[in-house]
């Protein structure tokens, strides 16, 4: 019944394809994270 933090990943290389993924499930009360979004001209 605890909360958590999941995430999905996709990691990819100069030509756009898909060279890692990344499924992860946290602990919400042991976790803290922080992002930026950017807009590309």
């Amino acid at each position: 019944g605890a909360p958590l933090l999941t995430m999905e990943r996709t990691t990819f290389d100069d030509t756009g394809r898909a060279v890692e993924f990344g499924s992860h499930v946290y602990r919400a009360s042991r976790y803290a994270f922080e992002f930026q979004l950017l807009v590309r001209p």
